[in-house]
């Protein structure tokens, strides 16, 4: 296979990889929404495994990038739109993650303080537990 086919095939295979994580980051936002935490833990692994692919991608694209002939233009406005698409989910995702993270914070600051609102009550001695109570 020549060196020009080979980085049409690369990049296809690149903005596949692309929109696997496009579709990964909007199921870990459906999961994270629901509450689904292992869901949303297992989007992450698969985020991260992507992210790494794309890491090799982009290694030999900026070593082999003047080397060989302009890319089709389809494919480059595909990389380009799946681009753009990754942008905004990132930006929906971390907006996401930071809004669950406020949302635990608040929590964790309700129940430490509600500790001290529902401790157990000790009767004094002689009171409502040794005698009937009076309403």
């Amino acid at each position: 296979m020549d060196s020009a086919r080979s980085k049409y095939i690369d990049e296809g295979q690149r903005v596949c990889v692309m929109n696997e994580l496009a579709d990964s980051l909007q199921q870990a936002q459906r999961a994270l929404a629901a509450g689904d935490f292992a869901g949303f833990e297992r989007c992450t692994e698969q985020q991260m495994d992507l992210c790494r692919k794309l890491q090799g991608f982009e290694r030999t694209r900026s070593v082999d990038r003047g080397a060989t002939k302009p890319r089709a233009d389809s494919l480059v406005s595909e990389s380009r739109a799946i681009e753009i698409r990754l942008r905004r989910l990132t930006q929906k995702h971390a907006a996401l993650l930071r809004r669950s993270t406020r949302s635990l914070q608040i929590f964790s600051n309700l129940l430490q303080s509600a500790g001290a609102v529902y401790e157990a009550r000790v009767q004094p001695a002689g009171g409502c537990a040794d005698t009937p109570c009076q309403t």
